[in-house]
This record gives C-alpha cells, structure tokens and sequence, in this order.
C-alpha cells in the first residue's frame, strides 16, 4: 500500500505542477499531505498497525475527489494567482476596537494566568496539562475560555501575521505583532499546551509562502527578519516539548513524537471504525451536525448552559467517543487522533466518503476565488485560517467546535469601516 501512496502522490505532484504552475496551493496541504500521511502510516514505523484497507481507501478516495472538484472550481483563475507573491489591496483595520476587545480578554485570563503561575512555583507544566480543570475558576470560565477568548485570539494572531506583510504603518505592525505575543504567551501558561506557538508558527510560515515564496532568494535576503522569528517560534516548540513532559526527551523521542502527531491518525481511525458501532457507518447519523460543528455547535452550546446536560456534536465526539484510548501500535495507546475524514463518516456512513471531500473543495474554491477577486486582509486572513484547518485534517475536524465561527466574525469585525477614515485603505 506505501507504493500506492508514493505512486499517488508523484502523479499529485506533476498534476499539480501542470495544472496550476506551483505547489503553493490547498492542494498541497490537503491531497499531497494526506498521500504524505498515507506513505507514512502504511510504513508502520516505531511498531504501529497499519490502517486498514477501509481507511486506506477513505484517504485516496478523499485526496482524489478533492484535487478534482478544487481543480474544476478554479476556472478562471489564472496561474499566476499561485505562482506569484500575493499583494494586499487593502489592509484597513479597526486597530483601538481590536486592542480594546483584546485587552478584555487578557484580563478575563488573568486569573487563570496566576493560577497557573503559582502551580508552576512546585510543579512543572506537565502537572497543569493533566490538570487543566485547576486553572480556571468555573467550567463557564472554562467554557468562555475555550470557545470565545481563544479563537478571538487566534483572529487577532493571523491579522497581526498578514500585518506585517502590507503597507500599513510600522507602529501599528509592531502593536499587532506584541499584542499576539503576549496572547500567545499567557494562552501556552495557563494551559500548558504548546498549541498557540505551533499554530502562530504554521500561520506565519503560511503567511510567508502567499506573500514571499515566489524567489528564494528574496526570501532570504529580504525577510531575514521574519525567518529568524519562525527559527525562534519552533525553538520555543522544542523548549515546550520538553519542560512539559515529565521526562527528558531525546532525538529519538523527538522522532517518534513526531511520527506520532503526524502520522497515526490512520491508525487510531481504523479502530475507531473497528469498536465504534452506536455513531456513523454502523450506527446512527448526524446528518452534518458534525461537519458543520461551527454553527450546530454555537445551539448546542446554548442549550448545555441552560439545562447543564452535555450534549451536541462536540461533545460527542471529543468527550465520548475519541476521549477513549486504543492501542494504535504494539507500544502505543492514542486518544482524540480522529482525523476530518471521521465527521464526515458520522455525518453521512460511507457517503460521507464522497460528500466530505466534495464539501471541502466547495468551500476552498470558494475562498480561493474571493481572495483572488479581492485581496483584503480579510480575505488573505481567511484563507491563511483555511489552509490551516485543512492541514489540521491530519488530527482532526476543527471545524466541529464554534472556533471557527468566532474567528470568522472577529475578522469581519475588525477589518471592515465602521466609520469613514478617507482613501487610505491602509489607515489603522
């Protein structure tokens, strides 16, 4: 089955190449990265089971009918939209509303913040990853922290990245860019989770791809900067990785963590599908509450402060179903590795085979064509957020939590006038 895959993947490559000029665009993160994973997986290194033959079809069939259905969307959109540096139209930005609505939610952590700090004085991160619930001060505190302040955060983060690549005023550059350190720093301590600096990382090297990766050489002669910030984003990953383990780590370990993150979700799914019979192909459907999480969800959500029962689709797939841990390798027990193919097959059984995929490049085509119509901080920013998630398929399906609700609005919100400022698009 590797040779599948390899097979697979080169012909992925040179379609790619010929039809859209370059490998800068959704399909690498989407149909090349899931051949990438299925190479990997079927290889079975560190001891792992291999998928299963079911699975192995849900990745090709999946990597397949999303590089036709984004291939046939992009009628009319010219090569160079892909082969060359994107510019910013307009980078306007409603600066004092963002850093007011920010502020409060620094605050609303702080004492969360402190909590964690004072564990820290005889614990070590690890301790606070086990024990996240002695953070936060109630499960509403919990639940407003999770759904509402993060994501608002993680708006904040990519509008700060896509920031510094226009031409808008170096000081309102410098604030963005501070204000999502500091939210990102305060997130990674009163969680313990490595999470916002992985995902600042992803979202900055994304970032420098649409708006530098035309030459090499401009990049690296033009952006040292930037890339000396990437350098030490993925130092403060490793120095993460380490001090919240409760072992030292090695290169090896390393490896293996690595081989683990980005390549199990195969195996974890196969005996998903193997013990799970009450949801999805052998039970009963969802009929997209899963895949569309960000607006079910926000119901769900609602319902669950007024009754206090838990319910929706969020948790049901995050605390009852991939809260359990199977063995994914002859040394390795995993949980909540679901993968985004899995919503998809809750949702629909095995048409959601077909239908997830489908869905996935309708909705890239659409965000591809948007930003190409018109390149505005918003746009760019949602489609750099896009991307992301469609990587994240590799874990799981972001997009069955509200997250991706809130970030959608945070960015309306802070990007569009709510008042006349003249003819600079530019002004903050």
């Amino acid at each position: 089955m590797s040779l599948v895959f390899a097979g697979l993947l080169f012909l992925m490559i040179l379609l790619a190449k010929a039809g859209m000029g370059t490998l800068k665009t959704p399909v690498l993160v989407f149909s090349i990265i899931w051949c990438i994973v299925g190479l990997g997986a079927n290889l079975c290194l560190y001891e792992y089971y291999a998928p299963s033959n079911l699975v192995n079809t849900i990745i090709i069939s999946g990597a397949i009918i999303f590089f036709i259905v984004y291939g046939f969307g992009l009628r009319g959109v010219k090569k160079s939209f892909f082969t060359e540096n994107i510019k910013l139209d307009s980078c306007f930005i409603n600066l004092r509303i963002l850093i007011g609505i920010n502020i409060v939610g620094i605050v609303l952590l702080l004492p969360s913040l402190i909590t964690a700090l004072i564990i820290l004085r005889t614990n070590e991160l690890w301790y606070i990853r086990a024990n996240g619930s002695e953070v936060y001060s109630s499960s509403l505190m919990a639940t407003l922290a999770d759904s509402v302040i993060r994501p608002l955060f993680v708006a904040t983060t990519i509008l700060a990245i896509v920031y510094l690549f226009s031409d808008g005023k170096q000081k309102t550059k410098y604030v963005l860019l501070m204000l999502a350190i500091v939210e990102n720093i305060e997130l990674v301590i009163s969680t313990a989770g490595r999470a916002p600096i992985v995902n600042f990382l992803f979202y900055f090297i994304i970032a420098i791809v649409l708006f530098r990766g035309k030459s090499i050489f401009e990049l690296l002669h033009h952006e040292r900067g930037k890339l000396l910030f990437v350098v030490a984003l993925i130092m403060g990953i490793f120095v993460l990785t380490q001090m919240r383990s409760s072992t030292n780590l090695d290169m090896r370990d390393m490896l293996e963590t690595f081989y683990n993150y980005y390549f199990s979700g195969p195996s974890y799914l196969t005996q998903l599908l193997r013990n799970v019979t009450e949801y999805g192909i052998d039970g009963r459907y969802f009929w997209g509450a899963a895949t569309f999480g960000f607006i079910s969800n926000i119901f769900s959500n609602i319902l669950i402060l007024v009754t206090g029962r838990p319910q929706g689709t969020l948790y049901i797939i995050g605390s009852v179903i991939t809260s359990k841990q199977y063995w994914v390798g002859e040394h390795t027990l995993l949980n909540a590795m679901c993968t985004g193919f899995y919503p998809f097959l809750l949702d629909w059984g095995y048409l959601g085979i077909v239908i997830g995929p489908v869905i996935l490049g309708i909705i890239t085509t659409i965000i591809t064509k948007k930003v190409y119509k018109n390149r505005s901080l918003f746009y760019i920013a949602i489609y750099i957020y896009w991307i992301y998630a469609l990587f994240r398929t590799v874990f799981k399906w972001d997009l069955v939590n509200i997250d991706f609700s809130v970030v959608l609005i945070s960015l309306y919100f802070f990007t569009h006038k709510c008042y006349k400022v003249g003819n600079d698009g530019c002004r903050a």
